[in-house]
């Protein structure tokens, strides 16, 4: 079994730690039983309420996967916020850089499931996030320095984003574009970025190119690395992912077909945090790639935004899994 590299460990007593950086919130996912009408109640749904935001479910996947995850974010004086706090510690998620903002709400993201377990749509306040400041992370700087690996939202403040491009640069960045909506926050600031991972429809808004056909994802990941990233990786729903890197490496992991979906909310931050665990234990790109996979297929099967049993040992017994079906 891989063991975490070593990095940057210049804090007495700590083993190499990922420092991820961005949202927190609350996640209420409502799933519908039967195809949703659209101006009529629709009364067959179970509603699901459970921590989340983009950052502290990479952070928790991480933990529960072995890895020493720092979150640095913010919470509101609420009671969500207090559930945020207490839950994700009990998840061994290191919460003690989290802030809590007086008189502002915790963020809230609610979706609207299809009974397949696709995203009807999503709505969002983030605005606890906004308060956010570089001052912040000049506060944790001294911390952030002995990271192995920064984890980044691209929700964050843009002085935020300026802050760490400035101040850390010796730092391996992976960013998770998350939203299509977010890709003008971070457009012209990818060159700080060291891997990228986006969806079909982020890359397809941060490049311009529509992406159809095996050709187009190789004319998108050229315009990444013209961007300054190095390594790129994109899913594409049931299709699969794809993989490349500036080292001329391309890859492809293909969905499983026969895989039960239960909610698609959270598949992807699981994946990323996927890619961050290869990243600490040192895996190849191919590794890397199918480790992420299983990640986000095991999120795929629960209903809570982190699969709560998600563990390193049924990850790796889902990648065996996925290649003895290539067999």
């Amino acid at each position: 079994m891989a063991e975490i590299q070593g990095g940057n460990t210049h804090v007495a007593g700590r083993r190499p730690f990922v420092a991820c950086c961005g949202t927190t919130g609350i996640d209420i996912a409502i799933l519908s039983r039967q195809e949703i009408k659209l101006w009529e109640k629709n009364n067959d749904i179970l509603v699901k309420m459970s921590c989340g935001g983009m950052m502290r479910n990479i952070a928790e996947n991480l933990a529960r996967l072995g890895v020493s995850a720092v979150l640095f974010s913010n919470v509101g004086d609420d009671l969500y916020g207090q559930k945020i706090l207490q839950d994700s510690a009990d998840a061994g998620i290191d919460m003690s850089r989290v802030r809590i903002e007086e008189g502002c709400a915790s963020n809230t993201f609610i979706s609207v499931d299809q009974p397949d377990g696709e995203m009807l749509v999503g709505l969002g306040d983030a605005l606890c996030s906004d308060r956010l400041g570089a001052a912040y992370f000049e506060e944790n700087m001294l911390l952030l320095q002995q990271a192995s690996l920064l984890v980044l939202c691209p929700a964050l403040p843009a002085e935020c984003l300026d802050f760490i491009a400035r101040k850390l640069p010796h730092i391996p960045k992976l960013l998770d574009m998350n939203s299509a909506g977010l890709v003008e926050n971070v457009r012209r600031r990818m060159a700080m970025v060291d891997i990228l991972k986006v969806n079909k429809y982020e890359a397809q808004e941060l490049t311009g190119i529509a992406l159809r056909q095996q050709p187009d994802l190789d004319m998108a990941a050229e315009a990444v690395f013209a961007m300054g990233v190095k390594q790129l990786y994109i899913t594409l729903g049931d299709r699969g992912a794809y993989y490349r890197d500036t080292r001329g490496t391309r890859l492809f992991a293909a969905a499983r077909p026969d895989l039960p979906v239960i909610n698609t909310t959270g598949s992807g931050d699981s994946f990323t945090a996927g890619i961050a665990y290869g990243h600490m234990v040192g895996y190849a790109p191919p590794q890397s790639l199918e480790f992420a996979m299983a990640c986000a297929e095991i999120t795929l099967q629960s209903a809570d935004t982190v699969n709560g049993e998600i563990t390193l040992q049924r990850v790796l017994a889902a990648v065996e899994s996925r290649r003895e079906q290539a067999l």
